[in-house]
């Protein structure tokens, strides 16, 4: 969870068109590669820590410092050996910092992690924080040289387009997280916000001993945290850029969205403490609905950055391909399909309401037909000179891989479905961890589900525009 991958469809997204030769700057390679690892870092951080696990800190360190290490060791990679230790060090400063948003629950002492005002910071925390940030420093150095020397000469892109598919990717987990907060009935944990338990929320003592229902949602907030900060970032980087004045409107929509997401999740908080702790659902609904367009959104804005697309828009006079229309049209319908299930599957998984499952079981057949169309056609899609003026001839490629990944994603989804359907039905809270497991992994599939349709819809909106 959380890792950066380098199929064909995350290559395809992140690389440059065969017309663009200009290389990325250091401070854009060290910021794309700082947030990445930092995705990493947090991500195995929070799988270690899992109360569920009970894994002790003599295990949970070194695989965390591991993983940290081998997203620092790609960072590298990408930069190439000239670059590869700056990078590398540069990255892991970064991600360092950002880090201490979690190392907080280290810097302070607190008799238990549940009393109201009880945390204290350490004597010795600006020492630690320090620390941290300097082993940051020198793992990624290590991890870059090392990662410089696999990847010799060659540098590869880690631009804008790069840092929008990190923040995109920086949403996965949240959406995770959000689900095992819901499989869990985990929303009304923590009593107060922005504080936990009276503390500041980047200093509150989280870890494996505190109960499963507060680490996750305290999680939650932390990941939210991260997902505010990376697409603030890509907000002020792309209205720094000239090249991309056009999607200004777009990163202000999504930075605001994000930042809305937050406060509704704040406000069911403060909410349900006005009133005896009471979960108002509809809110959590309305936030669990939210959060996953709001994946959408990202994944939106990521497409629009990336150069083949640029490159098909811009390619106003060129033939469309011919499975063009019959992919816009799948896509389109497989996409508002989607969006409809995922309002009954909200619907369910917070109000359980027997007649509203019954509606999304039946709705499933309607949205597995055309995903699965969509994905064939997608990953059917080959040209016989894609060097032609083709229009969407750059995509090709990039639609491939995704329609390959949105078949496998709907297949997995149906699968799931049903398997929740069958053994994990029941009230708002899991009876179990199975059952809470099971549930969150066909919510989140779906999420993925939606990315994949998202991206497809737009890159084939891109390739089939309605004049032509």
């Amino acid at each position: 969870m959380g890792t950066l991958s380098t199929s064909p469809v995350a290559d395809g997204l992140i690389g440059h068109s065969r017309a663009t030769s200009r290389v990325d700057s250091r401070p854009a390679m060290i910021l794309t590669g700082g947030f990445a690892s930092t995705l990493v870092l947090w991500s195995s951080w929070f799988v270690t820590h899992l109360p569920w696990l009970s894994l002790s800190e003599q295990v949970a360190k070194p695989i965390t410092l591991g993983c940290w290490a081998l997203a620092l060791g790609w960072a590298g990679w990408r930069a190439g050996k000239a670059r590869g230790m700056v990078v590398g060090a540069g990255s892991g400063a970064i991600a360092a910092v950002v880090g201490l948003l979690i190392l907080g629950s280290k810097l302070t002492e607190t008799a238990s992690p549940t009393a109201m005002d009880a945390t204290s910071v350490r004597p010795n925390a600006a020492l630690m924080a320090a620390g941290f940030i300097g082993l940051g420093g020198v793992l990624g150095g290590i991890a870059g040289v090392i990662g410089g020397l696999i990847a010799g000469v060659r540098s590869r892109a880690m631009g804008l387009p790069a840092f929008a598919i990190v923040a995109t990717c920086a949403v996965a987990p949240l959406v995770f997280i959000g689900g095992l907060v819901t499989s869990t009935n985990s929303g009304m944990a923590v009593p107060d916000w922005p504080n936990t338990f009276g503390s500041n929320m980047f200093l509150y003592p989280l870890g494996p001993r505190v109960p499963a229902d507060i680490f996750f949602e305290h999680s939650h907030r932390l990941f939210g945290t991260l997902v505010g900060l990376t697409t603030l970032v890509l907000m002020i980087w792309t209205l720094r850029s000239r090249e991309h004045r056009d999607l200004r409107p777009w990163v202000i929509g999504l930075f605001a969205f994000i930042v809305l997401q937050g406060v509704l999740g704040g406000l069911r908080v403060l909410q349900g403490s006005a009133i005896a702790a009471e979960d108002n659902r509809w809110l959590s609904m309305l936030h669990g609905i939210k959060g996953q367009l709001a994946f959408a959104l990202t994944v939106t804005v990521a497409v629009l950055l990336i150069p083949a697309y640029r490159t098909t828009k811009a390619m106003l006079d060129a033939t469309p391909h011919e499975h063009a229309r019959k992919l816009r049209f799948l896509a389109t319908a497989a996409l508002h399909t989607t969006i409809l299930q995922l309002v009954l599957g909200a619907l369910y998984r917070h109000l359980r309401h027997e007649h509203v499952l019954w509606m999304h079981a039946a709705f499933a057949l309607i949205v597995a037909t055309f995903g699965l169309m969509a994905g064939f056609v997608a990953a059917g899609m080959k040209g016989e000179n894609e060097q032609t003026a083709v229009r969407g001839a750059s995509l090709l490629p990039t639609l491939r891989g995704i329609g390959i990944a949105l078949v496998v994603v709907v297949g997995l989804q149906f699968v799931l479905g049903w398997a929740t359907f069958f053994f994990a039905r029941g009230g708002v809270q899991a009876a179990n961890e199975a059952q809470a497991l099971l549930r969150t992994a066909h919510q989140a599939n779906g999420a993925a589900m939606l990315a994949l349709l998202t991206a497809l819809f737009i890159m084939a909106r891109a390739m089939s525009p309605k004049r032509a």
